[in-house]
């Protein structure tokens, strides 16, 4: 006598689901006792089953953002934002990785609060930005003989960081159905060839001056100063890899160092050399 097989829940007696398209027999006999067969939230208190991310099959230890958030270890150090107290964000799988902030929100906030650029260094390699920035970068230019110098972060003050926000939930609401599915917030490489004072082989040397220069021309200081501003077609100009962004960079003074920069874009679906909108948020030096 065959033995029928149950539910793999502990304590569900029912069998478990026969999915008849795909041919395929289940472990469970349905959603809900899947999920309540899951790990549960690594919260104290909390008893909802941990979040697993479809896409990559990813066991998370904690149920939700807000679970994690409270639950960060006392270390980990607080959020970067002078009146937040909760805890930096930290990788969950690695948690001396972390964040200087302890959401994109609180970030943002900081930035609104700003009455003029900050500039901050990004030099330590457990910082999550500085290890995206860094492998973004060099991913694309593996092929030359350079090394990155120094990482900023750049938040622009409220008059700027303000008027990307209001764009960028602008377009969110108005995007057509055509681009729906695309991402809609992207980074991208930004170039400058113009470099009239020696601003960049400072900020090279990982020192966060102030001396940026009044010139006009001068990409990288108004730039940094300003933000991003259309040229002589009234666009901005970007690529989606820094090894195209390497070739509208430019030296200064017989040096070997290039600035280069990073953008958080609102993608509307346009071309690499289509202009977007741009809040910068990294700052790259590379010896080449």
């Amino acid at each position: 006598m065959e033995i029928m097989k149950t539910c793999a829940r502990q304590g569900c007696m029912l069998p478990p689901y026969f999915e008849r398209a795909k041919k395929l027999q289940h472990d469970y006999c349905s959603k809900t006792c899947a999920s309540l067969a899951q790990p549960t939230c690594s919260r104290i208190g909390c008893s909802y089953p941990a979040y697993v991310d479809r896409k990559t099959g990813k066991q998370h230890p904690t149920c939700s953002r807000t679970c994690a958030l409270q639950n960060r270890p006392a270390t980990a150090g607080l959020c970067s934002r002078q009146s937040c107290k909760n805890p930096r964000y930290t990788s969950p799988q690695n948690p001396i990785q972390y964040y200087d902030y302890c959401t994109p929100e609180c970030q943002w906030k900081d930035a609104i609060s700003l009455t003029e650029t900050k500039l901050t260094p990004l030099n330590d390699a457990q910082n999550l930005d500085y290890i995206a920035v860094k492998t973004a970068f060099e991913q694309s230019l593996a092929g030359l003989a350079g090394a990155v110098q120094a990482i900023f972060r750049i938040q622009y003050p409220s008059r700027v960081a303000a008027q990307f926000l209001a764009y960028r939930e602008r377009s969110r609401r108005t995007r057509s159905k055509r681009f729906a599915a695309r991402e809609f917030l992207l980074k991208r490489f930004h170039g400058t060839r113009t470099i009239m004072c020696n601003a960049v082989n400072e900020l090279a040397k990982g020192k966060r001056t102030t001396n940026l220069c009044e010139s006009p021309n001068c990409g990288p200081c108004g730039i940094i100063k300003r933000g991003l501003r259309g040229g002589h077609d009234n666009r901005i100009w970007s690529a989606s890899t820094s090894a195209i962004s390497h070739g509208y960079t430019n030296i200064f003074g017989g040096g070997n160092t290039r600035a280069m920069f990073l953008c958080d874009a609102v993608s509307e679906g346009m071309r690499d050399a289509d202009s977007l909108a741009f809040n910068q948020v990294a700052i790259y030096y590379i010896d080449l």
